[in-house]
């Protein structure tokens, strides 16, 4: 449907302000008319003549800005809004009763007297009104007043203006300028509206004192020419640097403003972060390169508010997050010791950019989370359990505190640091019998002491006055808070939906500044409408049977190529379910649901009969099953979780001779690859493979020869194979892969592997008996259409399935501001009635 899309201005008018106020200094009604008087110069640049301009159509801004609005005479309002018996005639309504010589178009006081007897009208009509407006905002009263509309026309047309009006103060070349602009005949008339600006700029030295005089009173003062310009010049400044100041206290509590900012060309950004000064912008970007094969390059990118490029920060490549000093002036980041180590430290640059970045601090592989501190330092977890401090300057935490929960946290990311340095606001996620939970705490930095502040939410902030910021859903809650006793005071109220998520469970991502300016991806995500879809030769997807639900993951595909298994959320849920899609056939099946409790990672057995999934979230049910594809018996299990929130196993693939299931290990953040043989008896299980690094994915060639995964001990997602013996040990591993990878699978021909790159493209390797193998080619470009890099499957006949994103989805788009936000909440918890 098309729209039509004004910008929000938000302030007083002229009008408003001549009625409450009167008359304006005249250095003030300078200052105005040289802003008009630019606004309008734009417009008759491009062909446009307002034909109604007044003080009712002239807004002031919150940093004093004017604004010219209501270009083009566009409804009628006679008859609606005023008469011709309406005695504010200086207000009344913009008369639009045709667009053709021979009617009256415009409000009546500040009409042209050729646009006032219904003739064509050019940009000199505008040119009178502004000599009408600039004289009203100088005199303080309507130039032409009357009490009918039709007696202001009259006076229009007969009548010069009451020169004696004029304050005394006005410039002389001010009283030369509204002579020139209000001449009766239009062929007399100023012609170019910026020759008055260019007027305008002359008078400002003469207004600045307020009491310059004339000309030739200037001549009997005695004091030479150059004297009174620099006494101009003296007191032009003087009046500047008020105007300045007047300009501060006006905008140091801005009205709200709106605005947006894009991401570069070629750089795909999620997420982005606002200095707490609120003059610079961060994001965290990856370029695309133009090598398919090689991963994108990852980098901090800063953007002055005030400006319109992004630039890279040197030195952040590869970072993995990132967290501004309370003062602005740095930006700490954690990123490897160089590119491409597995090792990683904490470093900090100044948020210009223009000095290289530092270390800070080493970092321990066993630490999860991290934030920066109010007086400086940083806070860091060792994984979810205990938090310790890093003192400015320091190089190690000194200090460590364990976390007293009281539920099993799975996973947490540490905010924002309250005031003082004494708590951090953190996400904290968790099972329990509910399901999963995903809620906001305060965790007190000394004691360690946890306050549950908010359930169901995530991302807390703090604005300036102290109120406390969350996001539920697509949608951003505020709610009092106390910073000493870490708690909310009332419950919180929505201020609006619109906030990005990624996935149906997931919660939006918020950043608040300092001066109260809220920053966020907007788009309210629908990921409920996700399909699976098959790529087809000339690259476009077809869809797999027309269902769309909230799919994650890689499905899993058939192999007689007529199902799909893949993970969903129900609507209204955050918890997994098994479901079956027949290729063609709308509607699912579904293959394992549990009230509150995990169902993942499903996998075809080899004869198709059986598929493997992780059940997960009850610690007495969790582990691996087996399911009866066609529902002839519940499905049953094959190996119990040791602890199912912190250590279990994730099926991945089966052996070619259907016995034995590939496992991707996980001990809290210890990962490794297992493999669980099935038989009459007890389940046997067999260690394969573990490193530093986070490894799985396991898969084995159609011959049951060598075995591919994935390890990151490099410091980024690589694929390995390495030989599977007859008896179960596996051969020293060789990396296939460059530039990262993600999903693995093998074709059932031959002996060729399939991955993606973190740029969304499939590559594919040949890998022989010995392990010696091809160089890695471009297969297909899969781009945004997967919902993750490592979405995808394949079918018996090497066809590529994926989980598809929804029509919304894909890179981010652009970035909202809301300037004086915190304003807004302010007044969202005022209305909110107390009990």
């Amino acid at each position: 449907m098309p729209a039509l899309v004004l910008e929000l201005i938000e302030g007083p008018t002229l009008a408003q302000h001549l009625d409450k106020q009167g008359a304006l200094a005249p250095a003030e009604a300078i200052e105005v008319a040289h802003q008009i008087a630019e606004a309008m110069e734009y417009a008759h640049e491009r062909g446009i003549i307002h034909r109604d301009l007044k003080p009712a159509n002239v807004k002031f801004t919150a940093d004093g800005t004017v604004k010219v609005l209501d270009f083009g005479l566009a409804k009628a309002l006679l008859g609606e809004e005023g008469s011709a018996s309406d005695p504010q005639v200086s207000q009344s309504p913009t008369l639009t009763l045709g667009t053709h010589a021979g009617v009256i178009l415009g409000t009546a006081a500040y009409m042209a007297p050729e646009q006032a007897r219904g003739k064509a009208v050019d940009r000199r009509a505008d040119i009178w009104a502004f000599g009408v407006v600039l004289f009203e905002m100088l005199s303080g009263r309507p130039l032409f007043g009357g009490e009918t509309v039709s007696d202001t026309i009259a006076r229009i047309l007969e009548r010069e203006p009451d020169w004696n009006l004029l304050p005394p103060q006005t410039p002389e070349r001010v009283r030369e300028l509204l002579r020139r602009a209000l001449q009766k005949d239009a062929r007399k008339r100023l012609r170019d509206i910026g020759d008055a600006k260019l007027d305008l700029e002359a008078a400002r030295l003469e207004a600045a004192s307020g009491f310059i005089p004339s000309r030739a009173n200037a001549a009997r003062s005695g004091l030479p020419p150059l004297a009174w310009v620099g006494l101009a010049v003296l007191i032009a400044a003087a009046f500047a640097a008020g105007a300045w100041m007047r300009g501060m206290q006006r905008s140091a509590r801005p009205e709200v403003v709106r605005l947006s900012v894009v991401p570069p060309p070629e750089v795909s950004m999620r997420g982005i972060w606002i200095s707490p000064d609120g003059r610079t912008l961060l994001a965290r970007g990856e370029h695309r390169t133009a090598d398919a094969g090689q991963d994108p390059v990852r980098a901090l990118y800063r953007r002055g508010i005030d400006e319109f490029e992004w630039k890279p920060i040197a030195g952040t490549d590869d970072v993995q997050s990132y967290d501004v000093s309370a003062d602005g002036q740095w930006v700490y980041f954690l990123g490897p010791l160089v590119r491409g180590s597995p090792q990683q430290q904490l470093s900090r640059v100044a948020i210009d950019g223009n000095t290289p970045p530092t270390r800070v601090a080493s970092w321990n592989p066993k630490w999860f989370s991290w934030d920066a501190l109010p007086e400086g330092g940083l806070v860091v977890s060792m994984g979810w359990d205990s938090i310790g401090i890093i003192e400015p300057g320091g190089t190690a935490p000194r200090h460590w505190a364990r976390i007293g929960w009281d539920v099993p946290v799975q996973m947490l990311e540490l905010n924002e640091s309250l005031p003082g340095g004494h708590g951090c606001l953190a996400t904290a996620s968790y099972y329990s019998a509910a399901g999963w939970n995903v809620d906001v705490v305060a965790i007190d930095l000394k004691t360690g002491r946890v306050n549950t502040i908010e359930k169901n939410a995530a991302s807390p902030r703090l604005t300036p006055q102290g109120r406390l910021l969350v996001t539920r859903g697509t949608a951003v809650l505020a709610a009092p808070f106390d910073v000493k006793q870490m708690r909310r005071t009332a419950e919180p109220v929505t201020m609006f939906e619109g906030v990005r998520i990624g996935n149906a469970w997931e919660h939006g991502s918020i950043n608040i500044s300092g001066d109260g300016t809220l920053a966020y991806a907007p788009g309210a995500v629908d990921a409920s409408r996700r399909w699976v879809g098959v790529l087809q030769p000339d690259g476009h997807f077809e869809e797999w049977n027309g269902e769309r639900r909230a799919f994650e993951a890689a499905p899993s595909v058939s192999p007689d190529g007529r199902t799909v298994a893949v993970t969903s959320v129900p609507p209204g849920q955050a918890v997994y379910e098994v479901l079956l899609l027949t290729r063609g056939q709308l509607g699912v099946r579904r293959l394992a649901a549990f009230p509150n409790e995990d169902c993942v990672a499903p996998v075809f057995s080899p004869d198709g009969h059986s598929i493997a999934f992780l059940r997960q979230g009850n610690n007495s049910t969790a582990g691996v099953y087996v399911a009866d594809v066609a529902g002839a018996s519940p499905p049953r299990l094959v190996l119990a979780a040791t602890n199912g929130t912190f250590a279990f196993d994730t099926p991945s693939g089966w052996t070619p001779d259907g016995r034995s299931i590939l496992l991707q290990s996980r001990d809290r953040r210890k990962f490794g690859i297992r493999m669980l043989t099935l038989g009459d008896g007890p389940a046997r299980v067999r260690e394969l493979y573990s490193s530093d690094g986070d490894s799985g994915l396991p898969t084995v060639s159609p011959d049951g020869r060598t075995l591919a995964f994935l390890d990151d001990e490099t410091g980024r997602a690589q694929a390995y194979v390495a030989t599977l013996g007859t008896d179960g040990r596996l051969g020293p591993p060789v990396q296939v892969s460059r530039g990262g990878a993600g999903g693995l699978h093998w074709l059932q021909a031959g002996r060729t592997l399939l991955y993606t790159t973190p740029a969304r493209v499939l590559m594919q390797v040949r890998v022989a008996a010995d392990l010696s193998f091809s160089p890695p080619e471009v297969r297909a470009k899969l781009g945004d259409d997967l919902n993750r890099p490592e979405d995808f499957g394949l079918a018996p006949d090497g066809s590529v399935v994926v989980t598809h994103r929804a029509e919304n989805e894909g890179d981010v788009k652009q970035f909202d501001l809301v300037l004086g936000f915190d304003r807004e909440v302010e007044r969202a918890l005022a209305r909110k009635p107390r009990r």
